[in-house]
């Protein structure tokens, strides 16, 4: 059974919110950095690894040539999530005051940017028609 591409992505990118929301509630506590310092280095970490996960399983239908030209049009899209992610989080984080509230900030700011990415990961990065010709591709 082929799991369809919509699925994929979901189980990417809760995969990719899972190492970035470690990594950065890590980078807080354990790093002491700012709340938008820590989510950007959790955010950085989780951008390589979910390209290459879309890359070759997500979109791997969608492969023809220009792998570079489309990892730096992802970390376009990457950069416009954490941009999204960032003005989120700096909203909301000067009110939380507790371990749970800035976990909180995290996870609403993840929920949030996730639609930004689902668009322009689906339509601005991986784009191109399918490489198999027939049937369909979310398949």
């Amino acid at each position: 059974m082929r799991i369809p591409r919509d699925l994929r992505f979901l189980i990417v990118v809760v995969a990719g919110y899972g190492l970035d929301f470690a990594a950065s509630f890590a980078a807080f506590k354990l790093l002491g950095l700012p709340l938008v310092a820590a989510a950007a280095l959790g955010f950085s970490l989780a951008v390589i690894a979910t390209y290459l996960a879309h890359a070759v399983w997500t979109f791997a239908d969608r492969r023809e040539g220009g792998d570079g030209t489309r990892f730096v049009k992802y970390i376009g899209a990457a950069l416009v999530g954490l941009a999204v992610r960032s003005l989120f989080i700096w909203s909301l984080a000067r009110f939380a005051t507790s371990d749970l509230e800035h976990a909180a900030v995290l996870v609403g700011a993840a929920g949030f940017s996730l639609c930004v990415n689902y668009v322009l990961t689906r339509f601005a990065v991986f784009g191109a028609k399918p490489v198999s010709g027939g049937g369909r591709s979310d398949r």
